[in-house]
């Protein structure tokens, strides 16, 4: 019967074997409140001025931008700790050999 309407496709026909699209994309979707109409104006201007497509895009590379930031500043931290100690070491040699220096 409603090969009659529908036609003979795979959706509606039982018998016949149901393709199954392995390439799409598994999608979380969420509604997003912004704080102020001003703060969704001035997104939706970087979106055009930044050549995003949709706001989604917009925000999404946005989010992941923040995300491999956050692993570059763990790594900054660690860096300027090495440094801060080094300096540290050099500091007290120096002071070592004006110390003997000094005395001599």
């Amino acid at each position: 019967m409603w090969g009659r309407f529908f036609g003979d496709c795979a959706t509606n026909a039982p018998h016949k074997k149901r393709r199954i699209n392995h390439m799409r994309k598994h999608r979380i979707e969420r509604n997003l409140a912004f704080p102020s109409e001003e703060f969704r104006a001035k997104v939706r201007a970087a979106v055009k001025q930044r050549g995003f497509r949709t706001e989604q895009a917009f925000l999404i590379a946005a989010c992941e931008h923040e995300l491999e930031r956050g692993d570059n500043m763990e790594a900054m931290d660690d860096l300027e700790a090495r440094m801060v100690a080094t300096l540290a070491n050099v500091a007290r040699e120096v002071q070592a050999l004006f110390t003997l220096a000094h005395t001599q």
